[in-house]
């Protein structure tokens, strides 16, 4: 739990509560899931909840603002015609 929240130097203005790695795994949670950020936030509760441990979770605003900032979080791009391609004709290694 030491890096649910953030621990780094405070500065003026908007005090960053939750880490980065937080931010992330809720977001990848959300990503896997293709959840909206309101359902991503109860579903957190609900694991957390379900693993009895209490700690605070990011609210859906707070998701949504972060992953602005996130440079190592990219959501998962559906492919084009050109990225798939069939694998026909490609000569059996089994010869039974």
């Amino acid at each position: 739990m030491t890096q649910w929240y953030y621990q780094g130097p405070r500065t003026r203005g908007g005090l960053l509560r939750y880490s980065d790695q937080c931010i992330q795994a809720a977001l990848a949670l959300k990503a896997a899931f293709r959840l909206a950020f309101r359902q991503t936030q109860g579903l957190i509760q609900s694991l957390l909840a379900i693993m009895k441990i209490d700690i605070q979770v990011p609210s859906y605003s707070q998701l949504c603002r972060r992953q602005a900032h996130l440079q190592a979080f990219h959501t998962p791009q559906k492919p084009t015609d050109n990225q798939v391609k069939p694998i026909h004709g490609i000569k059996s290694l089994w010869r039974g």
